[in-house]
């Protein structure tokens, strides 16, 4: 076999089992030749095809065939391709990327918590530390409970402990304030930046794909045309709801228009 089928179908036989089209391409790291590969795979009755275009799955041609190719392969061998398999599925792409993406913003929120873990804890030391040592009688020991109070792990308790020693009005606005801004609010930042990362990291893969077909067969498919028009027209709402929120910000002219002098309107 030539390098790039013999490459292509130690992909398959490593996958052991159906493995989409898409993926042993870039795990042999095949680029034109993939096709001509494909089929001399196929005319040799060494690998088969299915499902349709756009969505295609391939698969050794009999178990016999993917048990002598693995046979043929040493652990090193098999473990690289095992990494090159796993590092090509655009699922765990989009996911590693995305983390990565976000983690510049995460270090910003993360910094922002700690600063109101901080203040909260002093105020708690103020507030609770003479009565209730366990919980607020050092800096560490308030870290604990806000932390135990942020994850909402039986919160009641440490509330209702602080209510017969302190008045009701102080303890509801300390606990009410952290949970609001702790849980509801700065915890809620992670997951958003975590989704624009990800919705920014499938745009990159989408047009990495689509720049990359257009590479390997000198044309675009009706489907790539389509995510385009797509995009642009996301774009395009997108602005539209800036102009219209400008434009109502905008005082109307007819007030302006009836307070004019006559000749002036």
């Amino acid at each position: 076999l030539e390098p790039p089928a013999r490459r292509l179908l130690e992909a398959v036989a490593v996958a052991a089992g159906p493995v989409a089209r898409t993926v042993a391409r870039r795990a042999a790291e095949l680029g034109p030749q993939e096709s001509t590969a494909v089929v001399q795979l196929r005319a040799a009755n060494l690998l088969r095809v299915k499902g349709t275009r756009g969505v295609e799955v391939i698969e050794t041609y009999h178990d016999r065939i993917r048990d002598a190719v693995q046979e043929q392969l040493g652990d090193e061998e098999r473990r690289a391709w095992h990494l090159r398999l796993v590092s090509a599925l655009p699922k765990l792409q989009l996911l590693v990327g995305a983390l990565l993406k976000s983690l510049s913003a995460m270090g910003y929120v993360s910094l922002l918590l700690l600063l109101l873990f901080y203040i909260y804890a002093v105020a708690g030391i103020h507030l609770f530390g003479a009565h209730d040592p366990k919980y607020f009688g050092s800096l560490p020991a308030a870290f604990l409970s806000l932390f135990r109070l942020v994850t909402l792990d039986n919160w009641a308790d440490l509330f209702n402990a602080q209510l017969a020693h302190v008045p009701g009005l102080k303890v509801g606005l300390y606990f009410v304030t952290f949970i609001v801004f702790g849980t509801m609010i700065i915890l809620n930042l992670f997951i958003g930046i975590i989704m624009n990362s990800m919705a920014e990291m499938h745009a990159e893969l989408a047009e990495r794909d689509r720049a990359q077909h257009e590479r390997e067969t000198g044309s675009v498919t009706l489907e790539d045309e389509l995510k385009s028009i797509e995009g642009e027209l996301k774009e395009m709402q997108t602005r539209l709801a800036g102009l219209r929120r400008t434009w109502s910000r905008v005082p109307p002219l007819k007030p302006f228009v009836q307070q004019a002098p006559p000749t002036l309107a």
